[in-house]
């Protein structure tokens, strides 16, 4: 091989490798993890399942010292979750790894979960809302609200509002797992458009809503927060990347099939996508800004709604009209 081409190999090599790089996103420093210690914390993570990003999260959380709680909706799921995460974890922890029953679809579940939690733990330092669904046929939860705006918001919403006072005594941190597909977004969130003009709607565009409607809770509940002056609790949203998990499972699987090699390039694996969420968990909240929106563990620039105080407060006072049964 001539020189010319090698040197052309090499370089190309090298800028494949840089790409895959910027692709994987930015991580949690290896400082801040060595020096974190979660013993005595209790932590709630929606949705983790193996090989996802809350799985990641929870499994991280517990090795650090964590009573770590897997709100599933399937017990099933959830005690496959709960015996890998302890077969990875071989070493005595002084933590926990407990599996609750969790049907973000149904209010009437996230109900009956937050009173069996209030009942168990007096606590509650870390609420990771990871649990989500993306572009499913249309459909409604068990209370007739549009599916996505319902699992992704609403079901977070009222597990969070239902928690609010154990958060607030605990100064602790409520995340929510946001998206790109949120960022762009616009909704005016009064009552008549959550529920039955969404079957003409793309499922997409479903689902980039219900990703707005994370930031802007965000932004409602930390001012939330910030009005209570016996509290630090804290409140951030987050975009985890492009990731390799069964988020992505209702798309057709020939397109995968047919373009795994970029897809595997341009996308984070399920250890990456999470590292935003576990560093919002674990950073200090003097190098943090509430309410805002975050992404490669850094901070990201907010929708330019989202931070309408007239617009989070509809969306605060149509989510609390449409749980009203269950407060």
């Amino acid at each position: 091989m001539d020189p010319v081409t090698l040197t052309c190999g090499v370089a190309g090599l090298g800028l494949l490798a840089l790409g895959k790089h910027f692709f994987n996103g930015g991580s949690v420093s290896s400082e801040l993890l060595s020096h974190t210690n979660l013993s005595g914390k209790v932590i709630i993570v929606t949705g983790p399942s193996v090989a996802g990003i809350g799985y990641e999260a929870a499994n991280l959380f517990y090795s650090k010292g964590a009573t770590v709680i897997l709100a599933c909706r399937s017990l099933s799921s959830g005690e496959q979750v709960q015996q890998e995460i302890l077969n990875q974890q071989k070493t005595s922890k002084t933590g926990s790894v407990q599996v609750m029953k969790l049907d973000l679809a149904d209010l009437a579940s996230v109900k009956s979960f937050c009173v069996d939690f209030i009942e168990k733990y007096d606590r509650l330092d870390v609420l990771l809302n990871n649990a989500g669904i993306m572009m499913t046929p249309h459909g409604v939860t068990k209370q007739n609200v549009e599916l996505q705006f319902g699992t992704n918001h609403l079901g977070h919403f009222l597990l969070t509002k239902l928690l609010i006072d154990l958060i607030k005594k605990s100064n602790g941190r409520v995340i929510s797992v946001s998206s790109r597909a949120g960022e762009h977004g616009f909704c005016s969130f009064d009552l008549n458009t959550l529920n039955n003009e969404c079957k003409e709607v793309k499922t997409e565009r479903l689902y980039g809503r219900s990703k707005f409607s994370n930031m802007v809770f965000t932004r409602k509940l930390e001012r939330e927060f910030r009005s209570d002056p016996n509290t630090t609790a804290t409140a951030y949203s987050l975009h985890p990347g492009v990731v390799r998990t069964r988020l992505w499972r209702e798309l057709n699987p020939l397109y995968f099939l047919v373009s795994y090699p970029f897809w595997w390039y341009g996308t984070k694996s399920a250890w990456q996508g999470s590292q935003t969420s576990i560093y919002l968990s674990i950073a200090p909240t003097s190098e943090l800004q509430g309410g805002h929106y975050y992404a490669d563990c850094k901070l990201d620039k907010d929708n330019q709604f989202a931070v309408d105080e007239e617009l989070q407060d509809r969306l605060w006072a149509s989510s609390l009209e449409l749980c009203k049964n269950y407060l």
